[in-house]
């Protein structure tokens, strides 16, 4: 026989750079797993929670039974300063920046593709640019545009919800 699991996650905030938790949930048999990692930008992906790992500068994938693994296709480079992603509303696709360089030459490389790692396709290179970086905010319902936003490096750090500087439309077929 095949059990169903509905999971609900629970995220409890650390303290001053400290270890945050995660408690995942059985709704139907109330069966609990308590992780503990060191990240930040969580993000519901399939069955797990995806996350950056400030600790290790990983993107790593937590699963319900508590185990870890590192994100298969999203990776930040050697010379990555930060990597942001943003799931499509169906949680189809997923687009991902990785941004290099010093304060006052960002570049950022944005890519897109499907959650399991199929299609990938870069979509824009940008900069250099003095303290501003992209990232994506959303995909329009029929996957052709991603939506981005240009805005102060670390920006984001400090507003309790998402502010937008400067947002663009990009055409996912061309880039433009």
């Amino acid at each position: 026989t095949s059990t169903t699991h509905v999971w609900e996650v629970f995220l409890r905030r650390g303290t001053a750079g400290a270890a945050e938790s995660l408690t995942f949930v059985d709704v139907i048999t109330g069966d609990q797993t308590l992780v503990f990692i060191t990240g930040e930008r969580y993000t519901l992906v399939g069955n797990a929670v995806m996350y950056n790992d400030r600790v290790a500068n990983r993107v790593m994938l937590v699963y319900p039974d508590g185990k870890t693994a590192e994100h298969p296709f999203i990776q930040p480079g050697t010379e990555t300063r930060r990597v942001d992603w943003q799931l499509s509303a169906d949680g189809k696709k997923i687009a991902w920046t990785l941004t290099e360089g010093s304060p006052t030459a960002l570049t950022t490389l944005t890519t897109v593709a499907n959650v399991d790692g199929t299609d990938v396709q870069e979509v824009l290179a940008d900069g250099p640019r003095n303290a501003i970086r992209a990232l994506p905010v959303a995909f329009s319902p029929d996957y052709t545009t991603l939506y981005m936003d240009f805005q102060p490096d670390g920006f984001a750090d400090f507003t309790p919800m998402p502010q937008y500087a400067g947002l663009i439309g990009v055409d996912i077929a061309s880039g433009k």
